[in-house]
């Protein structure tokens, strides 16, 4: 079976590097396809290589031979639909790409939020020597919403700055630098006493909708709230009040429900709102281990070898 496995390339997961890459290396293994080309043929194909988009309609259903499905991607949620995840074919991801990313940026919307840089590029532009007060991160409690590769990270660079960290996830993780880990029902009595929480869960049916209001108005007077997460986890409605309000000392955004962000948003003129276009992963670090993830998933797929990431377990290794 082997000999004859073939992929399929849609909604340009590869770019041009990988692209490049995946035909030196793997000629007449692949082939890149416009979405409704690859309805028509999928049939030819054993394997699927996408972003997490939801696929076009018809194609699982005449995706017979269709046996492996990789999303370049760390997230999920729009490719793996109840049809994908009733579909007898193995599904991984590209976890591990972003960590490293991710968790630094984090702290750099934090560190701008703190050290007042938007006022300072602004007295700069101005011409103006003015001081003003500023925050740290030292002797800080963090909370991180989901201790995975992506929270880890961050707890480790928050120790790094001398922060006290609090770890909420669903699961026993084991992450030396969590000093305490509490479960989900603990969560809320985690979030009230923490200086800084940081979002960092999948999206999913669970955590939809997990920030809301509620929850949001737990928040200590003058927290920092960061998302790194996806949209539609925090309710923006409650966030842009909240920091009108003054009733927290800022946050930092990287994902929205709606993405791109309407120009109507009324996040875009929120105060103390670090506000950016998913860009978090946008990294060289980041797209080499994308490369590389991919690569190696598609080597191992072709040699019949137990493949890396898997996310939900199907009919190869």
């Amino acid at each position: 079976m082997a000999g004859a496995r073939k992929i399929a390339f849609i909604f340009n997961p590869a770019g041009p590097e990988l692209e490049a890459l995946v035909r030196d290396k793997f000629a007449g293994a692949a082939e890149f396809l416009m979405p409704e080309e690859a309805v028509e043929r999928i049939q030819e194909f054993s394997a699927l290589m996408t972003m997490d988009r939801k696929l076009p309609d018809g194609l699982l259903s005449r995706a017979k031979a269709l046996e492996w499905v990789h999303i370049q991607s760390h997230g999920f949620y729009k490719v793996l639909t109840p049809e994908l995840r009733a579909h007898p074919a193995t599904v991984t991801n590209a976890r591990g790409a972003h960590p490293e990313s991710v968790s630094e940026h984090i702290f750099a919307m934090l560190l701008a939020l703190m050290r007042h840089l938007r006022d300072y590029t602004r007295l700069q532009q101005e011409h103006r020597w003015e001081r003003i007060t500023m925050d740290t991160l030292y002797e800080k409690t963090l909370c991180i919403i989901g201790v995975g590769n992506i929270g880890s990270a961050v707890a480790r660079r928050a120790k790094g700055f001398g922060m006290r960290v609090i770890g909420v996830d669903i699961a026993p993780v084991v992450c030396e630098s969590v000093d305490e880990l509490v479960g989900p029902r603990e969560m809320d009595a985690a979030i009230a006493r923490s200086d800084v929480v940081a979002v960092c869960v999948p999206y999913n049916d669970d955590t939809a909708g997990m920030f809301c209001r509620r929850r949001m108005q737990m928040l200590k007077h003058g927290a920092y709230l960061v998302n790194i997460a996806r949209g539609g986890i925090v309710d923006e409605v409650t966030l842009r009040e909240m920091l009108d309000e003054r009733r927290i000392a800022g946050a930092g955004f990287d994902v929205f429900e709606t993405e791109p962000l309407p120009a109507d948003s009324p996040l875009w003129d929120a105060p103390n709102l670090v506000l950016l276009p998913h860009t978090a992963s946008q990294t060289e670090l980041s797209r080499r281990r994308l490369k590389e993830i991919a690569v190696e998933n598609i080597r191992r797929y072709l040699a019949g070898e137990p493949l890396l990431n898997v996310v939900k377990r199907g009919t190869v290794p």
